[in-house]
């Protein structure tokens, strides 16, 4: 079943948990079956963000809360994949 996009989301006066709990699963089904999780959890943070007034940090805590319930099992991966990522250019 294809995800809702933006524009059919329910408005904020119609959000339950059941909805809430609906888009976790998806997020973590949407990493924990991707080839690259974490281009995944990334991709889902900036989506996000791009369509909703959330910031990063909140977007990421969604993403990453909804692997941590979901999709346990594909933290270590996740984690693999973090380590292996060039490290950030020195702050100028």
């Amino acid at each position: 079943m294809a995800h809702p996009t933006p524009e059919q989301w329910p408005s904020p006066a119609v959000i339950s948990n059941c909805n809430e709990a609906a888009e976790g699963r998806w997020f973590a089904n949407q990493v924990s079956t991707a080839p690259h999780p974490l281009d995944k959890a990334k991709s889902l943070v900036k989506m996000v963000t791009d369509t909703t007034s959330m910031k990063s940090d909140q977007a990421e805590w969604e993403v990453e809360s909804a692997v941590y319930v979901y999709a346990p099992q594909t933290i270590p991966k996740l984690k693999d994949e973090a380590a292996q990522q060039p490290p950030p250019p020195p702050a100028t």
